[in-house]
């Protein structure tokens, strides 16, 4: 339980929350989806020490920002760090501690 994997997939819903508890601690989500939309998702993570998440954010390519056209790009604490196209989600790997990700900072 040292890495987990976080891809909300949240349908119709706007928000969704939760705490999953893992032998490291409590893994803490909340989930936001402004209008139903998912390329407007915004995640909010609570991980324990010593755990590190990949994070998975449905992503249209024309949506999210790139560098060099090529790369998407995540915003992750008020920040653009490179991601990694998976089909129709963008994944952003190591986060940990308190985490804020979406696809556009605002």
């Amino acid at each position: 339980f040292r890495n987990v994997r976080i891809s909300p997939q949240l349908g119709n819903l706007t928000e969704a929350a939760g705490t999953i508890p893992t032998v490291r601690g409590p893994v803490k989500i909340a989930v936001t989806q402004p209008e139903g939309n998912p390329l407007r998702m915004k995640l909010q993570v609570v991980l324990p020490g010593g755990m590190a998440a990949e994070l998975r954010l449905p992503a249209a390519q024309s949506e999210a920002p790139a560098m060099d056209g090529r790369a998407p790009m995540v915003c992750v604490n008020g920040v653009y760090v490179l991601g990694t196209n998976h089909g129709h989600l963008v994944s952003v790997t190591a986060v940990q501690g308190t985490v804020s990700a979406s696809l556009k900072c605002e």
